[in-house]
């Protein structure tokens, strides 16, 4: 009830995902300057804006969890310790889906960066091995334990109440876009009228050079 104290929680979350969002990039390879703009993105990007504002916002908790996930997920291919570490990065999922369910989006993208992160700056093919089978395992179990339950609490709830929420929206493939359009997109993709056209052109560069980016990282694998 005390709204300075749920202001104060939110605000040592969000430094909480900046930190880790840098951790995560510089592991990635990137150097000390694009890791500390890439997470500076949780303090001025417009989809930012709500998590510090709205306190029962969810998916910033869960990113708390996936972060970590990341993290880990990143060494997982070299680590000697791959059973322990695939039972870790299965609870960090587990935990934040128990947060916020919609986050299962976000296991595939964990992964494939289990699987696929040789590392700094090396992308490999995945491996049909024990590790990586662990891996789907032990995550396929701990997302499933927490989805289940909300599934059935969905299935059966009254009419009236926040769960019946889940069943009350049709699917549409435009409404799919925007919403992934808002998840990915670092400047409001909502806005309309003028400054909807001039936030298109900070949209349009931040995809092009994720995509560059990415496309030299592969293309610079091991070797090359």
């Amino acid at each position: 009830s005390n709204t300075s104290e749920w202001e104060w929680c939110r605000f040592v979350e969000i430094w909480l995902i900046i930190v880790g969002t840098y951790a995560v990039l510089r592991r990635f390879g990137a150097d000390n300057s694009s890791a500390a703009v890439g997470a500076a993105l949780f303090a001025v990007a417009g989809n930012a804006v709500t998590a510090w504002l709205r306190m029962t916002m969810g998916e910033a908790f869960a990113l708390c969890f996936l972060l970590p996930a990341v993290f880990v997920a990143q060494g997982y291919r070299t680590t000697a310790q791959w059973r322990r570490n695939g039972g870790l990065i299965a609870a960090f999922i587990a935990g934040a889906l128990l947060v916020k369910e919609m986050a299962v989006a976000f296991v595939p993208f964990i992964l494939a960066v289990a699987c696929c992160v040789d590392g700094p700056r090396r992308l490999a093919l995945p491996r049909n091995d024990p590790r990586t089978r662990w891996l789907i395992a032990v995550c396929v179990v701990a997302s499933l334990a927490v989805l289940i339950p909300v599934a059935y609490v969905a299935r059966v709830a009254p009419p009236d109440s926040f769960a019946s929420q889940y069943t009350s929206r049709s699917f549409s493939f435009g409404q799919v876009l925007t919403d992934f359009s808002l998840a990915i997109l670092p400047a409001g993709a909502t806005a309309s009228g003028l400054s909807g056209r001039l936030l298109a052109v900070p949209n349009v560069l931040f995809l092009f050079v994720t995509a560059l980016g990415a496309t030299l990282l592969w293309w610079r694998g091991p070797g090359r």
